[in-house]
């Protein structure tokens, strides 16, 4: 993939890579200018090619970094990574979140959607319909949950709401507690 008009260029699909090194893929898009360009929404897709499920992998991680500086040829650096995901599920395809260009917001979806082997491998190519419609259902789906309503449903499911901070065992809130800034614990341990 390489658009001059999107402004979207990725390094290279990699489609045998045994351990213990691995291989790292990335995309590199210009938010603003595919923005421009008409694009709304980013799905991050993740796929096995070919071979086992990514739980039978030692390792799989994706994820995202914010660049200074876009197509700046930058080599990976820790401190640009906004956000990194354990894809630890029993399939070879995950769509773990979804990014909205015009409100700069990525959408968690931690989906596992299913896949199909034409066209020489499990690939977005032969998968581009499943994606389309699991894009169309997350960003048009009016049953969006808040982060009170998420935290409302496992206070209701795991305890017993209290009136005062001082006899709750848990406390979410702007400041203190569970904070909406605690993203790491939220992803892993509210939501997947």
């Amino acid at each position: 993939l390489r658009s001059q008009k999107y402004q979207a260029f990725h390094s290279g699909d990699i489609v045998d890579a045994p351990g213990p090194d691995g291989a790292t893929e990335f995309i590199d898009i210009t938010m603003d200018k595919a923005f421009a360009a008409g694009i709304r929404y980013v799905s991050m897709d993740v796929r096995v090619y070919n071979g086992p499920n990514f739980i039978e992998h030692e390792q799989c991680y994706a994820g995202w970094m914010a660049r200074e500086h876009p197509q700046s040829n930058e080599l990976f650096d820790p401190k640009t990574v906004q956000s990194k995901i354990d894809i630890i599920s029993e399939s070879r395809t995950s769509t773990p979140v979804i990014f909205d260009l015009k409100e700069k917001q990525a959408i968690w979806t931690d989906l596992v959607t299913s896949a199909r082997r034409r066209r020489g491998g499990n690939n977005a190519i032969s998968n581009a319909a499943s994606i389309e419609n699991v894009l169309e259902s997350i960003v048009c789906s009016a049953n969006k949950v808040s982060l009170y309503e998420l935290f409302e449903l496992h206070a209701k499911a795991r305890g017993t709401i209290v009136e005062s901070q001082e006899d709750a065992e848990k406390v979410y809130s702007l400041y203190e507690g569970t904070t909406p800034f605690n993203i790491m614990e939220i992803n892993s341990d509210y939501i997947g």
